[in-house]
């Protein structure tokens, strides 16, 4: 859930090097395709609603699909599009876009390559996620997720945590649209967050992290009460906001740790045995 930048390219720069180390009947196919594959990446511009209408294109046989697929592979260490992969980690500071935690190990296609190949080695088609959001999204249909970057996420408290204390502490994640954001962008992002698992996966991490954050809670409590402590976890949650973003599951957190009075009030210090 972040708004990146796709890396600057020669686009036909690129799909030509990729090309370059084929062998010479491929080359041959491919290169007789540069002015459909510059159409087609012309075409791939503008507003988000236009690249989600896109058709694939239409080959005649012998289908050259695999082929444009096996361009891929020219993305990997040692080949020839390897300054392009390290180009879209960098954009997204080798962190997944789309759950905004993971670490960004693998590249994910929007238009998925098994049904756009002409898009394969696009850079804008490209985005750097990680291996759980890549595989769950898998082929699945681009109009139901967001794109890094050509949506435009707003900069608002998005993703929300909420609090529960019965049966017993538990920790949940939501999004809220704000007011002004199109209808149709928050759809999309809350599939994606559905589709992904991202609620339950956030809530684990919420977990691990939790331990540190009530042990911290002691010396503002000794000092001020619960006040103090729910100001020192509202200067976390700004903190982690300002490090990792608004919508930052540990910003999200801090936030609504702050603002539940129970934890508060000495709940930190076991939050599993406090009543409902």
């Amino acid at each position: 859930m972040r708004n990146l930048t796709a890396p600057a390219r020669d686009d036909m720069v690129d799909y030509r090097s990729a090309i370059a180390r084929r062998p010479a009947p491929t080359r041959t196919v491919l290169s007789n395709l540069e002015n459909t594959i510059q159409a087609a990446y012309t075409s791939y511009s503008g507003e988000v609603a236009a690249i989600l209408a896109l058709e694939p294109l239409a080959f005649e046989d012998p289908n050259p699909a695999d082929l444009l697929r096996g361009n891929y592979s020219s993305l990997a260490n040692g080949r020839a599009l390897e300054e392009l992969a390290a180009a879209i980690y960098e954009a997204a500071d080798f962190r997944c876009p789309m759950c905004n935690f993971e670490q960004a190990s693998t590249l994910d296609h929007f238009l998925a390559k098994s049904n756009f190949p002409e898009f394969c080695v696009l850079a804008r088609n490209l985005v750097a996620s990680c291996f759980t959001c890549n595989h769950r999204k898998g082929a699945q249909a681009a109009n139901g997720f967001v794109h890094p970057y050509f949506d435009r996420i707003p900069e608002e408290h998005i993703l929300l945590a909420g609090i529960s204390w019965a049966p017993e502490f538990h920790v949940a994640y939501s999004l809220q649209r704000p007011n002004g954001m199109d209808d149709n962008l928050f759809a999309r992002l809350d599939n994606q967050f559905q589709q992904l698992g991202i609620s339950d996966r956030l809530a684990r991490e919420a977990g691990y992290v939790l331990t540190e954050i009530r042990q911290n809670c002691g010396a503002p409590y000794a000092q001020g009460g619960p006040g103090l402590v729910s100001r020192e976890l509202l200067r976390q949650a700004e903190n982690a906001g300002s490090s990792y973003g608004l919508n930052h599951y540990k910003a999200a957190l801090l936030a609504a740790l702050a603002n539940d009075g129970l934890f508060c009030d000495e709940g930190f210090r076991d939050p599993a045995g406090r009543p409902g």
